[in-house]
């Protein structure tokens, strides 16, 4: 990247069909919402690329979608979502059903340290959120 003068990756790490991060906070996102049992990015792995971006002059944004596309959170924490309805019929997928419950009252103690968690494994402090629902 930096070879193209490109200096920052946006990395899209989740979305509705998949969490692959390790989260040491909340251990059942990756391990029930990744494809696979080893189908994630470890906490190591995650410092072992920052550190090689930014030995290159790259700086890495992560992306984990939220509040809607988040089929795979549902998966490890099904207590913080809502049933929502289907709004775009004639397309029926489970990836279109979860989206967190803004009226519970538990997700933002979840979001704080979920959150919190993701931001500390990235120097610049930034953290992308999607937002496209």
């Amino acid at each position: 990247m930096s070879f193209n003068k490109m200096n920052t990756m946006h990395w899209h790490v989740t979305d509705a069909e998949s969490m692959p991060i390790q989260s040491q906070r909340f251990p059942m996102l990756h391990e029930k919402g990744a494809f696979g049992p080893k189908a994630f990015y470890s906490t190591t792995q995650i410092e072992e690329l920052v550190t090689y971006a930014a030995q290159r002059g790259v700086r890495v944004v992560p992306e984990v979608d939220m509040p809607g596309h988040n089929y795979a959170y549902f998966l490890g924490k099904p207590q913080l979502m809502c049933e929502c309805p289907n709004t775009l019929a004639p397309i029926s997928t489970e990836f279109l059903k979860a989206s967190f419950d803004p009226t519970n009252p538990e997700l933002y103690d979840f979001l704080d340290a979920f959150l919190g968690e993701m931001t500390s494994r990235f120097p610049e402090q930034i953290l992308h959120l999607g937002g496209d629902e």
